[in-house]
């Protein structure tokens, strides 16, 4: 899994939200509970053990951070989620994990649009599969509709002819998902699929 780094200048800050809604195995910190290190509102993120805290936490960077592409509106601290970007088995991916207190806020202007553009253009016209985690909810945010896949398999494709658009198929099994994608490569020339189980 390839991670990206900063080229903004931006930094944390006083937000710590990232310890709240990421999960970070190195603390058996699960995802939605507040790290334990954690002091939100202080300097250097709210972090009390900031020069010693694990590599999962040295190497992440949450999307405003990342990008100048992503505006202001998407300071952490500000819109109540946090995007992660990652490149995945060749996919470029852009999650938004949404503090739970703040549910549905993903839906609200002027997120909404800006989660549409991306799942459209991407982020300086680049490819991603944009995600929302909502608690114990996934959902996928593409073109021309969203998709809640939580706790499915599914089989994710993307087409690049004659439009370019990603398609989602749900299977009962991850079996059964497997198989699917196997035939959506082999019929379709210019897609290849991917499955995922939340």
């Amino acid at each position: 899994m390839k991670l990206y780094q900063p080229k903004t200048g931006r930094s944390c800050g006083s937000c710590a939200l990232c310890c709240k809604l990421l999960h970070i195995p190195e603390l058996e910190k699960p995802a939605n509970t507040w790290c334990k290190h954690a002091k939100p509102g202080r300097s250097i993120g709210g972090c009390t053990i900031y020069e010693r805290r694990p590599l999962t936490c040295r190497g992440y960077h949450c999307g405003w951070m990342l990008s100048k592409d992503i505006s202001d509106d998407w300071y952490p601290r500000k819109c109540h989620m946090v995007i992660t970007l990652r490149e995945f088995e060749g996919i470029k991916v852009c999650t938004v994990n949404v503090d739970y207190s703040y549910s549905g806020i993903w839906r609200l202007e002027p997120y909404y649009r800006h989660l549409k553009r991306m799942a459209s253009n991407g982020i300086a016209r680049e490819i991603f599969l944009v995600q929302i985690r909502e608690l114990r909810h996934t959902y996928l945010i593409l073109p021309q509709k969203d998709v809640e896949v939580t706790g499915s398999n599914y089989v994710l494709s993307f087409e690049t002819f004659p439009l370019r658009q990603w398609n989602v198929e749900l299977a009962q099994s991850r079996a059964g998902a497997m198989h699917r994608a196997q035939e959506i490569a082999a019929k379709q020339i210019h897609a290849w699929a991917m499955v995922y189980d939340t």
